[in-house]
């Protein structure tokens, strides 16, 4: 019997490398990145994948389906030619999927924002959409790891998530950033453009401190599907990335407000986000 598999990850997670060490001499490939000309793309897809299971082939669909909508289009054109369909659920966290990203070259690289975006509208698969099997995935450096998956009964409580303290705005390095005289590359690039990375800022402020528990949690976070393994607490804005891009502007604003408990500018935020 021919077989459906659905990848299901964010962009960055692995995905098409796992396809290509998995399944590459017995499935067919198919997605819409390889139709970015096309205004038909969802059309041609699900043709495609007729076409292959008609003919008796399997077939991978290697895209981000991310939405019980995305995924639901799929499973019935499985379920229409009587094929098994299979899920893997990629875990690979928003900043390790930016930092792949940023090592991809030409239309292989995506926009950062696409990534954020994927993670807001992702929706943990189950198996009362249709699949007759789900597997979790860890891709880490083209290894893969496959664990049992089962979203309905509390999947999540299997993965860990790093809360991160904040670092400190009111030292000798924090200093050096608020001065608009500073020249160095870390200030330049603060005052311009997009920002820096919330997690660079905090490792330069605290040091060996901060950067070494980033390290850690980014080594060991094991998140559910579409979420950081590790968030930043921020005075004033709750949970953060660490990937996501700070202006002088924002970490200003961080210096106004006191880590306490007693300070609900800090609090309010932080309750809301955890």
């Amino acid at each position: 019997m021919a077989e459906l598999v659905i990848l299901i990850g964010l962009p960055g997670a692995g995905k098409t490398t796992f396809y290509r060490t998995r399944f590459a001499p017995t499935h067919v490939h198919v997605s819409k990145d390889l139709m970015r000309n096309r205004r038909d793309r969802q059309q041609r897809q699900l043709a495609l994948i007729d076409e292959a299971l008609v003919a008796g082939r399997s077939v991978v669909v290697d895209n981000v389906n991310a939405t019980v909508a995305d995924r639901a289009a799929l499973i019935q054109a499985g379920r229409r030619r009587r094929a098994g369909v299979v899920g893997y659920v990629f875990t690979t966290d928003v900043a390790e999927c930016g930092r792949r990203n940023r090592g991809r070259v030409g239309r292989e690289r995506v926009p950062g924002v696409a990534i954020r975006a994927a993670a807001k509208r992702f929706q943990r698969p189950t198996h009362a959409e249709g699949f007759d099997r789900l597997e979790r995935v860890r891709a880490e450096v083209d290894r893969f790891e496959l664990m049992p998956y089962d979203g309905e009964l509390g999947d999540d409580a299997a993965g860990t998530i790093f809360l991160l303290s904040p670092a400190s705005t009111s030292g000798e390095r924090a200093t050096l950033l608020f001065n608009d005289r500073s020249s160095f590359p870390l200030a330049a690039k603060l005052r311009r453009g997009p920002g820096v990375a919330l997690g660079e800022i905090f490792s330069f402020l605290s040091s060996l401190y901060f950067r070494g528990k980033l390290t850690y949690a980014q080594a060991f976070g094991r998140p559910p599907a579409g979420l950081c393994g590790a968030f930043v607490i921020t005075p004033g804005e709750g949970l953060r990335d660490p990937a996501e891009r700070v202006t002088i502007g924002r970490l200003r604003q961080y210096a106004e407000i006191r880590v306490k408990s007693t300070e609900p500018r800090y609090l309010a935020p932080l309750g809301r986000d955890a």
